[in-house]
Parts: structure tokens; C-alpha cells; sequence
């Protein structure tokens, strides 16, 4: 640079004093700006170091700081706070608990404070389960509550918990009529009460195409689902978070009104039901559909439909990786006998099926996948509402009445087919069976129906509801099915100071089930001149056949009676008594395979 100054100082005619002069002063201009160079550079450096010193307490003084903290302490003053970390990893989620940072939220967690509707609900709809309704409670952050962690903000009222639990296998569970579909339903959705039993999902559109697919008994339907957890919520009981403004405006409402229609509304609005604990994440489920012959027949050959169910799942995620040849077979086997919808709530699984992935997924946008659920009018206490300036209790009291005026608003509307609740079978009040193959000590009765109908071979149970301890019989599941006693079965009245009570499952009837020496004690469908005419058994059950809402007939060989042939609809089905001149015979409520000729027709 220099010789090239200097050339351009001597092309210009300039002496050679001027020259000296003017390399004098280009060398002490450079020696500038080089110092100016170097100054910057340690102006940089120190405050780079100052920074980390700010953020790092040295080791050299952490033994002088706590000595004179002590002195501090020792005389009586306040000690200086200060932090200091030990092998902490360098994470961007552990943070300082002290300091005033950033942090995260649990997304999605405003499912926690909704109302929900368990007549409108249906877990098994893609995405949005449509029970969730308006919020209840306020999302406040106002107290700053943190995990332990500090890592994620609480809201008020509310314990969160993370909680990653990533499986991609399935698990499967069969539901052979209405009952028991939405009782597997219910694992999801569980409500505590509230006066709905046996009606909840009854609204919704889901619940209604699935269950018209089972009502006839011609199909059932087998459930395969897989869960990713993200984390869960519980609500504080003891200091619930605080109601919403608008929540605070119905139950005002509420308050200064009688009309029922008022509650009717409310229920629509805010739901039937508070979510008390929520379980976030995704769920895969394939709601598989077979004919309930096919489902017959490969029960009888041992094959365990839920097994098949499980793999097929398994095979839909990963491609069959790291399956058999008779794993395989089974899938294949089972795919060919199903038509299979497929619900996905939250993210879906990986194509590799890999739970890792899947949990990575879900964190982003996990949704409400399994619920419990509380009564409504459960918030209408002392303890939620004694400040509030209402009559809580009088709500509270109407509330409960109104779940009943509820569904069957509901059903004038012709949104829900029923308000009658749902039975695992047919009830038999104060009736027991006799010639059982199985006993097992269970607790209550409705273990005893969970017990048979989980049971195979059971098709009927008995269980004496009122005996003392000092009988045999106290706590005992009695289970039956003609095929696995010769003595066949019979039906006794019981009505005396042990009450029985029994259950005959009709759905597992495969085309009828006839007990001996018994009758029916209710209220026969077949008009008196009409039972006259009948003479034989075969055209008395060729009636019930044809008469959709007969499910049992009995029919007597008795000269001196005239009604020998009396049928019976489910609901007008009180019991059975013992009646050795009688026969009565249940029916598959699948009669498609059934008889549909008179008798008398198939001699011509």
C-alpha cells in the first residue's frame, strides 16, 4: 500500500522532502487504525467474559460466599440468597424456578374446564368428542403455580401431571348388543351418576349409526385401540377454579327462575356433566364389524377374536414387522370377516409404528382421549357456592329432577329413540334357576352379570339378593347354559324371604333356549281368541317367530286350559314360575336363519 502511494506521490511531481512528509503520515494513520482494531477486540472479549460471570458463580468464591452467609447467619442477619447449580445439563426445559423466564403451558388444557354433555357425547368420533359443550371454569394463570419442575404454568384449581405413555400395541374388547357398547364407551367417557344411566351417547349421530348396525343381532362389534399419553389433570376439590362470568349469569338465571324449560336449556348449553379428571394424548381405534354367525362360529372353533383383532391393529401401524406366519394367517383371517371404520383422535401413529415418534407427535396438539366425569349439579353446594348470593340448594334439588324431563325433552324432539335404560339382558325379579354348572363367590350382583357375561358358556346367572350369612347361597354367582347340564334348565319362583334374581342373556342365544316344567309370569302379547286357536307348539312358535317384538313363548300341554299358546314381548317379562305342564323357549332376536313358514305350509 505503501509503494503504491509513494508511485502515485512521485508520478505527481512531488520532492522528495514531500515524499518523507507524506510516508510519515500514512504510517501513523495505519499504526491508528490498527490500535483502534486491537481496542475493539478486547472491548468484545471483556464483555463476553463479563457475561459469563454474571451467569456462572465462580468455585473461587463459593466457599467465601457460604462463609459469610454463616457469619451472617451467626450474628443474626439475613444471609445473602444466592444459586448455584451441580451438574445441571445444559436443557432449555430446566429452568431457573426463581427466575422470572418464560414458561411453557400445557396446550389444549382448556378441555380441563368444559362442560360435558353425556347424552350429546360419543368418544369414538374422529376428532371432537361433541359432548364437550361451553366453559365452566376460568383458565387462570394469575397465581404463577408451576410444576415442581418449573418447567410448565398451572392454572388455578387444577393439579397437572405429564405423563408420557406411548403403546402401539392394541388392545380389544367385544360388544354384542347396546349394552355392552356403551359400556365400553364408558371407559372413555366415565360418568359418575347424574340420573342417565343406561342413555348416555344416546344423541349423538355416532352412537345411533353403530348401535342400528346390532340392533337386530344380526352383527357385533369388536374394538381395537391403541394410546399415547401426554400428561393428565385432576381438579382440586378443596379450591376449584374460579367459574366463568358467563357460567355466573345461568346460575343466576337459574336461581331467579321455575320454569324447567330454563334447565332444560342449561343442560344444553353447559352439559349434564364437569370433567373432574382428563387424561390428555392421542388414540387410535379401528371399530371393527362381523356378522354375529361369523362371530359364532369361530367362538366354537376356539379362536380368540380379540387376539385376531389385536394383530390386525399392530399390522395396520408397522406393516407386519416383526410378525409371524401364523400372526400373518390371523390377520388375514379376520380382515376378510370385518368392514372396519377407523376413528383417530389426536395425531395418528407413525407408519413405522414406532412409539417414540408417536409421543413426539402427540405433545404438539394432544386432546382429551379419556375422561371421568361428575354430575352437574354436584357444583351447587356450600362449598362452591355459598358466597354467591343464591339459593344453591333449591337448584341443586331441581336439577336432579330435570335429568329425567331432559331425555325425554330429548326424545319428543327425536333426538334420542329411548330414555328406558339399558339391560345386559333380560331381568328376572325374584326368580331363580336351577340345574347350574358353574358357582363362584363374587360380592354383588352386578359382578355376577359382569362375571356371565364375560363368561362364554354362560347364558343365564342367578343370585340371591337378600340371603342371610348363614346360607350357602350368600354371595354366590350361579351360572347356567343347557348345553353344559343334561338336566337342561328350569326357572322357579322365588318369593319368600330370600329374594332371587336372574338374568337370561339373549343376545348369546344362537337360535333358542328352552327350559322345561316353566312358565313366564307377565303379560302375554297374543290376544285370548287367537291363543284358543292354537293346538300346537310349533305354530305357537312360528307367532313369536313372526312378531318382532316376541321374545319368548311358552305353550302348554294342558287339556283343561284353553290359552295354551302365550308370547311374550321383553318388557312385560316380570319373572318365571314353575309349571310342569308348560314349556317356554327364548328366541335369538337374529331370525333371519329362523323358521318363516307356517308349520302346517312345509307338508305341502
Amino acid at each position: 500500500m505503501y509503494r503504491f502511494a509513494e508511485r502515485y506521490i512521485r508520478g505527481n511531481g512531488h520532492s522528495k522532502d514531500q515524499i518523507n512528509n507524506d510516508r510519515k503520515q500514512l504510517l501513523t494513520t495505519g499504526k491508528k487504525v490498527l490500535l483502534g482494531l486491537l481496542f475493539s477486540v478486547m472491548v468484545v472479549c471483556l464483555s463476553v467474559f463479563a457475561t459469563l460471570k454474571v451467569n456462572t458463580t465462580s468455585a473461587d468464591n463459593l466457599d467465601l460466599k457460604l462463609l459469610n452467609n454463616w457469619k451472617n447467619v451467626l450474628a443474626g442477619k439475613k444471609g445473602q440468597d444466592f444459586n448455584f447449580n451441580i451438574g445441571m445439563r445444559n436443557d432449555f426445559r430446566m429452568q431457573d424456578c426463581k427466575g422470572t423466564n418464560f414458561k411453557q403451558t400445557f396446550p389444549d388444557i382448556d378441555y380441563a374446564f368444559f362442560g360435558y354433555n353425556i347424552l350429546r357425547g360419543y368418544p369414538l368420533s374422529n376428532g371432537h368428542d361433541p359432548g364437550f359443550t361451553f366453559p365452566i371454569f376460568k383458565t387462570d394463570y394469575s397465581e404463577g403455580r408451576k410444576t415442581s419442575d418449573c418447567r410448565y404454568s398451572i392454572p388455578h384449581g387444577l393439579v397437572v401431571v405429564p405423563d408420557v405413555s406411548c403403546i402401539t400395541s392394541f388392545t380389544s374388547s367385544t360388544a354384542r348388543n347396546k349394552y355392552e357398547f356403551s359400556k365400553s364407551l364408558s371407559y372413555t367417557a366415565h360418568a359418575k351418576g347424574g340420573g342417565f344411566f343406561g342413555v348416555s351417547f344416546s344423541a349423538s349421530y355416532g352412537y345411533k349409526t353403530s348401535t342400528s348396525e346390532m340392533s337386530a343381532g344380526e352383527n357385533v362389534k369388536i374394538l381395537t385401540t391403541a394410546k399415547c399419553i401426554y400428561y393428565y389433570t385432576e381438579l382440586i376439590r378443596e379450591n376449584l377454579p374460579r367459574f366463568t362470568e358467563q357460567f355466573l349469569t345461568w346460575v343466576r338465571k337459574l336461581d331467579k327462575s321455575d320454569d324447567q324449560q330454563t334447565y332444560l336449556d342449561f343442560f344444553h348449553r353447559y352439559g349434564t356433566h364437569y370433567p373432574t379428571y382428563t387424561t390428555f394424548g392421542a388414540r387410535l381405534t379401528y371399530e371393527h364389524t362381523m356378522k354375529s354367525s361369523d362371530y359364532q362360529k369361530k367362538t366354537e372353533k376356539g379362536t380368540n377374536i380379540a387376539v385376531q383383532a389385536s394383530y390386525s391393529g399392530l399390522f395396520s401401524v408397522s406393516g407386519g414387522f416383526n410378525m409371524d406366519t401364523n400372526q400373518k394367517k390371523a390377520i388375514s383371517e379376520f380382515s376378510s370377516s370385518v368392514t372396519t371404520r377407523t376413528v383417530t383422535v389426536g395425531a395418528p401413529p407413525p407408519s413405522n409404528g414406532d412409539a417414540m415418534t408417536w409421543s413426539s407427535s402427540v405433545k404438539e396438539s394432544p386432546v382429551p382421549m379419556q375422561y371421568e366425569l361428575s354430575p352437574m349439579h354436584t357444583l351447587f353446594t356450600d362449598k362452591y357456592m355459598k358466597n354467591l348470593g343464591v339459593n344453591h340448594k333449591k337448584i341443586a334439588e331441581r336439577m336432579k329432577n330435570a335429568t329425567t324431563d331432559y331425555c325425554k325433552y330429548l326424545l319428543k324432539r327425536g333426538i334420542v329413540d329411548s330414555c328406558d335404560p339399558l339391560k345386559p339382558g333380560l331381568m328376572l325379579e325374584y326368580t331363580s334357576l336351577a340345574y347350574f354348572y358353574n358357582n363362584v363367590p363374587v360380592k354383588s350382583v352386578s359382578e355376577c352379570i359382569e362375571l356371565c357375561e364375560n363368561e362364554k358358556d354362560c347364558i343365564a346367572m342367578s343370585y340371591c339378593t337378600e340371603c342371610s350369612t348363614i346360607y350357602n347361597s350368600f354371595h354366590v354367582c350361579y351360572m347356567y347354559n343347557p348345553k353344559n347340564n343334561p338336566k337342561g334348565m328350569i326357572g322357579n319362583s322365588k318369593l319368600g324371604s330370600q329374594r332371587w334374581d336372574s338374568v337370561i342373556f339373549t343376545f348369546k342365544i344362537e337360535y333358542y333356549l328352552q327350559l322345561d316344567k316353566t312358565s313366564i309370569r307377565g303379560i302375554s302379547r297374543l290376544p285370548a281368541a287367537k291363543s284358543m286357536r292354537v293346538t300346537d307348539s310349533a305354530e305357537c312358535k312360528w307367532l313369536c317367530i313372526r312378531d318382532s317384538y316376541c321374545v319368548a313363548y311358552t305353550f302348554c300341554k294342558c287339556p283343561k286350559k284353553k290359552n295354551k299358546c302365550l308370547t311374550y314381548a321383553e318388557h312385560r317379562i316380570h319373572g318365571l314360575k314353575n309349571d310342569k305342564e308348560s314349556t317356554t323357549v327364548f328366541i335369538t332376536r337374529n331370525r333371519r336363519h329362523l323358521l318363516v313358514k307356517p308349520p302346517w305350509k312345509n307338508n305341502n
